[in-house]
């Protein structure tokens, strides 16, 4: 029971720490953007809990596919909203790639220590780290729905205010397509699928 309380805490904490990774760096370009653009930008982007959405947090916990709340963003600038999109992604595949890396190099070290005396400290860093990889690539791939707030709703800003107002008309649908495909862990077993091939069969 406890050990199960150890691993949701971790879990929440991955999470929370994924969806800031998420939001923060695209909420700083924006800032330097707006700034450039316009002069001073007041807002506290630095506000850390503004990007964390108790909604996606709980899909998070539970198939580890979840979402940030996302800063608000002016979708007038086609450019901005491009490279606010590309961002997003970018990020979370970076933090993906990162948390592979740094398991496979503790992989490596159980391996040579042949499992032995594993420390409290090893034990929480690793599943932090696998929690991070897999809601990260969930997130990355909740991303890929086409709604308004997403980075494929920043990209399709970009492209088509059209097709941007399009998806504004259909986000009811769209959105109960994604809660489906959460609640029948479509996007987790994708997920899953996805560090197996990292973790274990590229590394």
């Amino acid at each position: 029971m406890l050990d199960q309380l150890i691993q949701l805490i971790i879990l929440v904490l991955a999470s929370i720490f994924v969806m800031i990774i998420h939001e923060l760096p695209k909420a700083i370009l924006f800032k330097k953007i707006y700034q450039k653009n316009n002069g001073s930008y007041k807002s506290n982007i630095y506000a850390l809990h503004q990007y964390i959405d108790p909604i996606g947090l709980i899909f998070s916990v539970t198939n580890l596919a979840g979402f940030s709340k996302p800063f608000v963003y002016r979708y007038n600038d086609k450019k901005t909203n491009k490279v606010l999109g590309i961002t997003g992604y970018i990020s979370l595949a970076i933090t993906f790639f990162i948390s592979i890396f740094l398991l496979h190099l503790m992989n490596l070290n159980l391996i040579h220590s042949k499992g032995n005396n594993i420390s409290f400290l090893q034990s929480f860093v690793y599943s932090f780290l696998l929690y991070v990889a897999s809601t990260s690539i969930g997130m990355f791939l909740v991303n890929l729905f086409p709604i308004a707030t997403f980075n494929m709703g920043l990209l399709i800003a970009s492209k088509s205010s059209k097709s941007y107002y399009s998806i504004i008309s259909k986000d009811y649908f769209i959105k109960i397509l994604l809660i489906l495909c959460m609640l029948f862990g479509v996007i987790s077993k994708a997920a899953a699928i996805i560090i197996n091939l990292f973790l274990f069969k590229i590394f």
